[in-house]
């Protein structure tokens, strides 16, 4: 909002409960010298107050926006001679300004002609031309003000008029807005909308919103108005047509926006520009266009070079108990990505656990990806099985365009669970007798030859294999180291069968087998194996003495129904050896 000021601050700062509807921007012509300085604290809150601690008259002063009692500050005054005395009493004083602004010849002699100029654009520039003859011939620049406040979307002009020294009075009449350049029938003005605070320049992802004043100076209606730019493709309009020039309904404000890109922010001049249009149709059906450009600062990316990496494990699973046994396989593949801004070349992944990897493309551009596999699957192995899980650590590198940083190799990990490991033995023990057929039973002295059989049936690699066998002794193994599935024989010396055997009929025998697991891993249980072999009892041989009746020493009568007792005497013995 741009307000017209003749001369005292109060028309301006607003004194009592009215507002202005957006920002204002004040320009004084200022006989007396009140809108110079900071006068009833008008100038409070500003970063820089007033030089002026009096009225200096005579003078073209320019004023922000500010809020009832406060905030307006000094933008720009013309100029002040202050090596001169200050005198009140004098209508010049100590300005510099081309001619005056107060006269006391008249109304006719008093008029003066003022034109305020405001540029287009985000930071518009305002210029006060004033014509002291009141002729509208012979116009003079008193203030050309660049402002450093973003303007809004649209202004709105306010005159007011007042009085000086209670005497003088000062109107303002005959006032006229029109366009500095002549304006299409249809007009239309790109610019950012900074309804919401804007940055100074926008960075890749930043939103730029935009407005797009769309205006019919024809003295008739245009329909069907389209708006177009081709970065931009969210543009809305309120209305599809525009009634007559100076109406309400003779402008309408659009819409769109754009997210800033790479390429965009990139450009060597650090701005963006891009054209839009308006296009409509007149009474007469012929068509109107009008194109209206905006430029906005950008921040150009720094030039990253960044991977990503994502692994990913495929498992063999042979027996199907979902989990990865040793044996089994594990096929690996990967996707690499350029998470930045520049393209890398040279793109490959390692793998410690693989022979090699390769890729589809070795060359990608930002957000470009690739896949790559394991030139050959990997094998679970025991360790692995022992571990509890395949960890399988991957990583990805790259080239990027030179005086770029190199990449960060970026990591990635894949656990593949294994099965619990498990220690465990069998032992199988046999008995041959020897010099006899295989079903033969055992006698007396005959040698019996053992044989053991130790098998890891477990899924770990076994250590310190050994049997114990009370009845042979040392019993000696072929092997002490037992991969999984893996067996060994063992020996020991012949026994002798002994007569206690063949009084027991048989000959019973348990080994046991024993070994050490991997560290980290419960140690197998004993296992035991037995064997029995049959021996033939040897015969019992009763020899049967020659019988002697007994003679009494001393005779006596036997009672009635008693017999005469004869003895008998019997001895096992052994039977005779062969």
């Amino acid at each position: 909002m741009v307000v017209i000021l003749p001369a005292q601050p109060q028309s301006y700062a607003i004194l009592d409960s009215t507002k202005p509807s957006a920002d204002p921007i004040g320009v004084g012509l200022d006989a007396w010298g009140n809108y110079i300085g900071d006068f009833r604290g008008l100038g409070n809150g500003c970063a820089e107050k007033s030089p002026f601690p009096y009225q200096v008259r005579n003078n073209v002063t320019l004023r922000g926006p500010g809020d009832g009692y406060s905030g307006y500050c000094l933008l720009a005054h013309t100029p002040v001679d202050d090596t001169k005395q200050h005198d009140f009493l004098d209508p010049t004083g100590i300005s510099e300004l081309q001619g005056k602004i107060h006269s006391d010849s008249g109304p006719e002699a008093a008029i003066r002609n003022v034109r305020v100029s405001v540029s287009p654009g985000d930071f518009p520039e305002v210029k006060v031309d004033v014509d002291f003859s009141g002729t509208k011939t012979n116009y003079q620049q008193v203030i050309d003000y660049k402002m450093d406040k973003k303007a809004p979307p649209t202004y709105k002009f306010g005159f007011s008029g007042s009085t000086g020294d209670f005497t003088d009075v000062h109107l303002i009449s005959n006032v006229s807005i029109r366009s500095i350049d002549s304006l299409e029938e249809l007009h239309l003005v790109k610019q950012v909308d900074n309804t919401d605070t804007q940055p100074d320049a926008y960075s890749v992802g930043d939103t730029v919103p935009y407005q797009f004043v769309v205006t019919n100076t024809g003295a008739e209606s245009v329909t069907d108005i389209k708006v177009t730019d081709p970065l931009i493709a969210n543009i809305s309009c309120p209305a599809k047509n525009l009634g007559p020039a100076g109406g309400a309904t003779a402008s309408m404000v659009c819409t769109g926006s754009l997210v800033l890109t790479e390429a965009q922010a990139s450009d060597p001049s650090g701005k963006l520009v891009n054209t839009a249009t308006a296009t409509g149709t007149s009474s007469l059906g012929s068509q109107l266009s009008s194109t209206s450009q905006a430029t906005v600062a950008v921040v150009a990316p720094v030039k990253n070079a960044a991977l990503s990496l994502a692994k990913s494990a495929k498992l063999n699973d042979l027996n199907g108990n979902g989990l990865a046994d040793a044996g089994e396989t594990i096929d690996y593949s990967f996707v690499v990505e350029n998470t930045g801004n520049v393209t890398v070349t040279g793109v490959s992944v390692s793998d410690p656990m693989l022979s090699g990897v390769t890729c589809e493309k070795d060359s990608l551009a930002p957000g470009e990806s690739t896949t790559c596999a394991g030139d050959a699957p990997y094998t679970v192995t025991e360790a692995d099985v022992v571990a509890g899980s395949v960890k399988n650590v991957a990583t990805a590198n790259g080239t990027p365009p030179e005086g770029v940083d190199p990449v960060d190799p970026p990591t990635d990990e894949v656990v593949t669970p294994t099965v619990p490991p498990a220690a465990h033995l069998l032992i199988q023990k046999t008995a041959t007798v020897l010099d006899r057929a295989q079903s033969a039973p055992a006698e007396v002295g005959d040698q019996i030859s053992y044989g053991f059989v130790v098998t890891n049936d477990g899924n770990v690699t076994l250590s310190g294999v050994e049997v114990s066998d009370p009845l042979v002794g040392e019993v000696v193994c072929e092997k002490t180291v037992l991969a999984p599935s893996e067996s060994t024989s063992c020996s020991a010396n012949t026994y002798t069968v002994t007569e206690q055997d063949s009084v027991a009929g048989f000959v019973l025998n348990v080994a046991v087998a024993n070994a050490s697991a991997p560290e980290g891993v419960k140690p197998p249980e004993e296992a035991k194996g037995e064997a029995r072999v049959e021996v033939i009892p040897r015969p019992m041989v009763a020899i049967r003495p020659r019988r002697r009746p007994m003679v009494a020493t001393r005779p006596r009568s036997l009672c009635p129904g008693e017999k005469p007792l004869r003895m008998q005497r019997w001895q096992r013995l052994a039977a005779p050896s062969r």
